[in-house]
Order: C-alpha cells, then sequence, then structure tokens
C-alpha cells in the first residue's frame, strides 16, 4: 500500500508543480511584457488558458499584474497540500494556508534560479539570438535583473546581476523554510 500511496504523491506533486511553474512562467512573461507571439508563448497560453481565463473574468489585473495567475498558482498548491494532507491522513499542526503560500514562494523561486542558472550557461556558449527559447528566457529573466543592473556601477564586462540574483532567491528560500514547520519539509 505505501508503495501506491508513495506514486500517488508523486504524481500529484508533479501535475502540480508542473501547472504552476506554466502559470509562473506566464506571470512573469505577462510583467516582463514578452512577446506573446513567440511560440513558445502559444505553448504557455493554450495550457493555462482554461483555468486562467474563467478567473480573469472575476479578478482583474492590477497595475500590470495578473492577479488572477497568482490565486490560480496559490489555489492549485493549496489544493494539492490539501489532497496530500487527505492522502496520507496528516492533520497539520500549522494553519495549511500559510503553508501553501510558503511552498509557493519557494516554487516559484527555484523556477527563477532556473531561468538564471540557464541564462548564465547560455553566456558560456554561442547561443543563437534569433531562437524562440533565447528571446523568451532574455525576456523572463530581464523583470528580475534589471533593477540590480539598474543598482549595479561597477563588473565592466562580467554581469554579476544573475549570482546576486540567485544569492537573494536563495536566501528568500532558506528563510521561508525556516518559517516553516520541520516535519514538512520533506513533503
Amino acid at each position: 500500500m505505501s508503495i501506491i500511496l508513495s506514486l500517488l504523491t508523486m504524481l500529484i506533486k508533479l501535475a502540480a508543480g508542473l501547472f504552476i511553474t506554466l502559470v509562473f512562467l506566464r506571470f512573469l512573461l505577462q510583467l516582463a511584457k514578452a512577446d506573446f507571439y513567440n511560440p513558445l508563448c502559444q505553448i504557455l497560453i493554450q495550457y493555462t488558458n482554461p483555468l486562467l481565463r474563467p478567473l480573469r473574468r472575476i479578478i482583474p489585473g492590477y497595475f500590470g499584474m495578473d492577479l488572477a495567475a497568482l490565486v490560480l498558482m496559490y489555489s492549485v498548491n493549496l489544493t494539492m497540500f490539501l489532497m496530500l494532507f487527505g492522502l496520507h491522513g496528516i492533520m497539520p499542526s500549522w494553519p495549511i494556508f500559510l503553508i501553501a503560500l510558503l511552498d509557493l514562494i519557494i516554487h516559484m523561486a527555484y523556477v527563477l534560479i532556473f531561468i538564471l542558472l540557464i541564462m548564465v550557461l547560455m553566456s558560456f556558449f554561442q547561443a543563437n539570438p534569433q531562437n524562440p527559447a533565447t528571446i523568451l528566457l532574455h525576456q523572463a529573466s530581464s523583470y528580475v535583473l534589471a533593477p540590480i543592473r539598474k543598482r549595479l556601477k561597477f563588473g565592466g564586462p562580467i554581469d554579476f546581476s544573475p549570482m546576486i540574483a540567485m544569492l537573494v532567491l536563495f536566501a528568500i528560500i532558506t528563510i521561508s523554510y525556516g518559517l516553516m514547520p520541520v516535519s514538512l519539509i520533506g513533503t
């Protein structure tokens, strides 16, 4: 029975995590005012529209931020935790709303770190600047890196902004894990 339970847990986490990642990428690209005619953006729109479009009728945007996407990510994460706790028969000692929020912050920080790592790795190689994936990654990371680059006055030919952004993101992850109950960190 525990093998089936483990498989179900893995599938629930995988499905929720993948969908949250897709919605977060769409949210990030909207903040960065990315080109939505990019083929990869069209894929994001195709997979996220069925749940996001009805929410947008209820929840308006705010200063260019898609609040419906944030609510959707949070509700999918909250539903995932409710399903996992119900599946395992666990009653959390912490409010589940706070657990879902901290986990969502951690998830979004990891997605941003992954994007930044890909950008750094691509800078070592001759990536085609016309490639839709390259354009998309530059647009997604620009919203995070632009404020850091604006404040950095040194560095010369070396761009330290991804490293600083990753340090800040790792600090956010560490603080979020520190706030989360120890018994839930492995779930």
